[in-house]
């Protein structure tokens, strides 16, 4: 099972891998930050120069996509990920 919020759920996630613990049952949570989802930000108001302003914090140069979140989300729903347990992964382009 994978969790998707875009609010951080730390202490519940926790709580269901323990509670989940002897199952092969896997809670984790993709947490996105600085995305462009359809002109959001200028919709919200915001201004040019704070949108290149956040776009200039994220290392990859560049604000996120829909595409981006959900190469985390699949990722995370497959096999592959089985070793991955009751963690927070977040998609920010490598900003802290």
């Amino acid at each position: 099972m994978t969790l998707y919020s875009r609010i951080p759920r730390h202490p519940f996630l926790q709580k269901l891998r323990i509670l989940h613990q002897p199952e092969s049952t896997h809670f984790n949570c993709q947490e996105p930050q600085g995305l462009a989802i359809g002109g959001g930000l200028r919709r919200a108001g915001r201004s040019e120069e704070l949108i290149q302003r956040l776009t200039n914090d994220i290392p990859l140069g560049r604000l996120g996509k829909p595409d981006d979140i959900a190469c985390v989300v699949s990722f995370l729903a497959n096999a592959e990920s089985g070793w991955i347990n009751g963690q927070v992964i977040k998609a920010n382009g490598g900003r802290n």
